[in-house]
């Protein structure tokens, strides 16, 4: 992609919510098979995936883990639940700062995550 006329490179954090099996049902697919990693110079795809049925995480699972390093967290997630799950992803890759603003207080962070069910 390009920003101001100088190329930059994609960040390859893909966030997807209802990611379905990870091929048929999953909205991202194409993104996530058609710019996989040609080489080991270009960076893997990385981020967090959520689908709340078992079956779609039980085939997203093996997909996954092909393609790069994506979390599959499975069950139901609210928006805040989702944001708190892609910092902890960020965070665990070095790139936390994108999710602390400035000035910002641990009384300000979100809840935990502890009702989710972490799958890998």
């Amino acid at each position: 992609r390009r920003r101001g006329g100088e190329k930059v490179a994609l960040s390859r954090v893909l966030v997807n919510v209802g990611a379905g099996d990870a091929l048929a049902d999953d909205p991202l697919a194409a993104l996530l098979h058609g710019f996989a990693a040609r080489d080991s110079t270009e960076l893997p795809w990385r981020g967090v995936y959520f689908d709340a049925i078992p079956e779609n995480c039980d085939k997203a699972r093996g997909r996954l883990a092909q393609l790069g390093n994506i979390t599959l967290r499975c069950g139901y997630v609210t928006p805040r639940g989702a944001a708190e799950a892609l910092c902890q992803e960020l965070a665990s890759h070095g790139s936390a700062s994108a999710c602390s603003p400035k000035g910002a207080t641990e009384a300000s962070s979100p809840p935990s995550l502890e009702h989710d069910q972490r799958i890998e």
